[in-house]
């Protein structure tokens, strides 16, 4: 082992040490305990240690074991205080983890899924009790409701609950407005009506045009995170019109990006996946590799829109046009590459209702967006259902 690595496992374990130093309960004192286990969850990275190096992994899993051992110790020792469900809220992340290396040579810390599925059904358990609980303080309560609207409504997507109409949704709905009774001037809402949009998009889109009209009208004020909301349903809306009809506006707004880009003859009776990342992203690159090579002759098409970085510390293929090109032409990718040059790297995910990075949108042999269908998420069965109108064989 180098030197420098011995210096950077030894600056990582000292600081994780003194960072987690001292059992719960020796002083007796609850709120130094929890301040203690606050700071621990907020921090995110070390001085000097590059984030995605071996010694930064090896912290991460660290403090993952630490956060939960420390928890739960928390928990047990103040049975009856009410920082203990301030405490809960900081579990949700289960506690053991690999590394792991992906197909691009790079490495990641990753849950193990049996492991994560247990712990997240007794974590999201506990988190009914938390609402119930007349100790429970209110920002306890709003960080309980954000967990489980996000948890459920990816599951109720992901199609891994059973009969979510009859059983989960109402729940979301709930949980929905009891957040914003809360906290109605909360800067998470917008994000929150977001989720909830795409899960009842995929699951029942008339229920989801009246769920954005309600939220829109709840949020009339041009005060904070009113505008916010209004932006965010009005985008969402924007998708469902192009779900519903030809989407006309999609290829109006590539358009913006290369004045050019004008002849849709390739892509008319095909369907197209539209994938906004940028060309340096090799894991994410990788996969539309993959899916090109599978799904081109059957009648996929790819356009990239590579967003313009204007971080100076970003990659180059990120900030300059022209390297952005090169990099594309040594890659020899058969599809076309749109470069994006907006105010924020947010502006094209944000305006069609998505929330992340890489962002993607398919376009159906109807000239339509396509709609997720719950239990579909992965691009082998979206793609072959619209494709070949069925799920692959398995």
């Amino acid at each position: 082992m180098s030197l420098r690595l011995r210096t950077l496992r030894f600056a990582v374990a000292s600081a994780a040490a003194l960072l987690v130093s001292g059992a719960v309960g020796d002083a007796a004192d609850p709120k130094a305990d929890y301040a203690a286990l606050k700071k621990l969850y907020d921090t995110q990275s070390l001085p000097n240690v590059e984030r995605g190096s071996d010694a930064h992994l090896e912290w991460v899993q660290g403090k993952f074991r630490a956060l939960h051992d420390r928890g739960l110790e928390f928990i047990s020792t103040y049975p009856q205080n009410p920082l203990r469900w301030d405490v809960l809220v900081l579990l949700q992340y289960e506690r053991d983890n690999d590394i792991v290396l992906r197909a691009d040579g790079s490495k990641a810390v990753m849950p193990r899924p049996m492991e994560s599925a247990l712990w997240r059904q007794k974590y999201f358990t506990r988190l009914y009790e938390l609402l119930e609980a007349p100790d429970a303080s209110s920002a306890a309560r709003q960080e309980a409701l954000i967990q489980l609207i996000d948890y459920y409504s990816y599951a109720v997507r992901s199609g891994s609950v059973d009969d979510p109409k009859n059983g989960i949704v109402p729940s979301l709905l709930e949980w929905v407005q009891a957040f914003h009774a809360l906290n109605p001037r909360s800067g998470r809402l917008a994000t929150l009506y977001l989720r909830v949009a795409r899960m009842l998009d995929a699951l029942d889109p008339v229920r989801c045009r009246q769920f954005l009209s309600e939220k829109k009208a709840l949020h009339t004020s041009e005060q904070h995170p009113d505008p916010t909301v209004r932006r965010y349903v009005e985008n969402f809306q924007r998708l469902m019109r192009n779900e519903d009809q030809p989407a006309t506006e999609l290829w109006e707004h590539l358009r913006q990006f290369d004045p050019t880009f004008t002849d849709l003859s390739p892509y008319r009776d095909k369907v197209v996946l539209i994938a906004y990342l940028a060309v340096d992203w090799t894991s994410h690159t990788m996969v539309l590799e993959d899916l090109y090579r599978k799904y081109h002759d059957a009648g996929l098409e790819i356009i990239q829109i590579a967003y313009h970085n204007r971080n100076d510390g970003a990659p180059l293929v990120q900030r300059d046009e022209a390297a952005m090109k090169r990099h594309v032409a040594e890659k020899k990718w058969p599809w076309r590459v749109l470069w994006a040059v907006t105010q924020s790297p947010n502006e094209f995910y944000s305006y069609w209702g998505l929330n992340t990075v890489p962002a993607y949108l398919v376009v159906g042999r109807d000239g339509r967006l396509a709609r997720e269908i719950p239990g579909e998420l992965k691009w082998d069965i979206r793609l072959s259902r619209e494709l070949f109108g069925s799920e692959p064989k398995r």
